[in-house]
């Protein structure tokens, strides 16, 4: 079996388990809200007939494809669209690093180390624009390593990065950043052909957006900007200037343990440019190459953006994860036998280690091999039931709170609220931030508070309220009992469905 057949084998086997961890795998994070926020896009307009607290490309492209293809199960049906873009970053990941090394072996070890990282495997089971913007970043990455002066693609190449690096900022607007650390990578790297077709790409990559934006500006503005800064300040305001800084750094830290996440990521990528740099006859100098300077720039950019929204968490870090480990590969081709043998030993031990602490991958392959149900059939079965029941009470106003809640509403077909998407993001912090708007700023971004719910309820505005068990066990929308004092005067009766972290108490007439 030759390398380059190995090297396919693998890369098919680490994408058939991670197909598996999207098909088996519960509920992932916010995962209601893109999943809502795409179902209601397919027939009211995103950010004026409803909130949507992200760019526009997710649920936009969701929405188009539940209508093209007629899909029942909407959860799995969006859960493999983001499997075919987690597959074009693990591809594009695969190829970059062929670019640099040219060696079958390296290829493979760098890209299991990226592949069984929790960046890529751990943080990719659901629903999440993360992903999507990923994909679209390296393989725009892709595109610009690959084109070269004289050749019939230094035009072609730059003009379809441009694209694609823009759509990741039209998946996750902190790709601005990257999208102008791109620019200044091929302005200052030399690359002067690529400059023109690279910024009319990023132009028509963008547009789609621009459109929305200018069509909806106060709206799209508040969603994507003035929410996030209302969040952020009420975190300042409750744990203090030092408060703040501190859990930032206790997160930072978090991540840059050396766990089976960042940490070994790190550690890798500083094994091997010790390797590059004490390289005996190299010249040093060479390290600011145009693809290494492209990618400290991405980096550089990416936690730009991290230090702007004021949190760590592994979606916000992906990129910048990402970026750094391919610094690894980068070194390759200048590093001696001897060298060469060090870092595939890093590399493997490393690759090794994570995937040690990542057990439910093999675990989540075997589910699916043993056909076992996961959990996004289980979530249409419950939608079935919540349908059913909705359909059986004659019910025609529904409030959906958490994510769960949501997820079911869309697999049941109901007519949603246009509060849906929000009620499916809104948590004990965004709750409190919610508290320095106005309600009629909030009534008007289509934001459900709890005054607003149980003043519904008590004037039969609403007549059926689906809430997920964590929601109604934290308290998170009812501290103060007002809903609940509303829901008993009213007569609603109690049903529960659902099971663990999908658990939901819906309240009817």
């Amino acid at each position: 079996m030759t390398r380059p057949l190995v090297l396919a084998v693998c890369i098919g086997g680490t994408l058939f388990a991670t197909f598996a961890n999207y098909v088996v795998e519960d509920l992932g994070h916010d995962e209601g809200m893109y999943l809502g926020a795409s179902y209601l896009a397919m027939d009211k307009s995103l950010y004026s007939d409803f909130s949507y607290f992200q760019a526009p490309y997710l649920p936009l492209l969701l929405a188009a494809t539940f209508e093209a293809s007629g899909a029942s199960r909407l959860l799995l049906t969006g859960r493999r669209v983001t499997f075919l873009f987690h597959a074009l970053t693990i591809l594009a990941i695969t190829a970059i690093t062929w670019h640099f090394t040219a060696n079958a072996w390296a290829t493979l070890v760098f890209t299991m180390l990226l592949a069984v990282n929790g960046f890529l495997y751990g943080a990719g089971y659901s629903i999440d624009n993360t992903i999507y913007a990923s994909a679209c970043l390296m393989l725009g990455l892709l595109g610009l390593l690959r084109a070269h002066e004289a050749a019939w693609r230094s035009r072609l190449l730059p003009f379809a990065s441009g694209v694609l690096v823009a759509i990741a900022a039209g998946f996750k607007l902190t790709h601005l950043a990257t999208l102008a650390a791109c620019i200044t990578s091929v302005t200052l790297g030399g690359r002067k052909r690529a400059i023109v077709p690279f910024l009319f790409g990023a132009a028509l990559g963008l547009a789609p957006m621009l459109v929305i934006f200018f069509d909806r500006a106060p709206e799209f503005w508040f969603d994507n900007l003035l929410w996030h800064v209302h969040l952020r300040a009420t975190h300042l305001e409750q744990y203090g200037a030092f408060g703040f800084a501190k859990e930032f750094l206790d997160d930072a830290s978090y991540y840059l343990a050396p766990g089976p996440w960042m940490g070994v990521l790190v550690l890798v990528t500083v094994f091997s440019l010790l390797l590059f740099f004490r390289e005996p006859g190299h010249d040093r100098g060479r390290f600011w190459s145009f693809e290494r300077t492209l990618l400290c720039l991405v980096i550089a950019a990416s936690c730009a953006a991290i230090l702007t929204i004021g949190a760590v968490r592994h979606w916000y870090l992906q990129s910048l994860a990402i970026a750094l480990a391919l610094l690894v590969p980068s070194v390759y081709p200048a590093l001696g036998k001897g060298s060469r043998k060090a870092w595939m030993a890093a590399v493997i031990l490393a690759v090794a280690y994570t995937a040690a602490l990542e057990a439910p991958l093999l675990a989540n392959v075997k589910r699916l091999v043993d056909s076992e149900p996961g959990r996004p059939q289980h979530f249409a079965d419950v939608g079935q039931k919540l349908g059913d029941l909705a359909r059986h009470l004659e019910t025609r106003h529904v409030a959906l709170i958490g994510n769960p809640a949501v997820v079911y509403g869309v697999e049941a077909k109901l007519s949603l609220p246009a509060e849906a998407a929000t009620s499916a993001f809104l948590c004990a912090s965004s709750t409190l931030a919610a508290e320095r708007v106005s309600p009629d700023l909030l009534r008007s971004r289509h934001v459900a508070t709890q005054p607003d719910l149980a003043e519904a309820v008590t004037q039969g505005q609403i007549d059926m309220l689906v809430m997920s068990e964590t929601v109604l066990d934290a308290e998170i929308l009812c501290g103060d009992g007002a809903l609940h004092e509303a829901l008993r005067n009213s007569g609603f009766l109690r049903t529960a469905l659902g099971e663990g972290w999908g658990a939901v108490v819906v309240f009817h007439r």
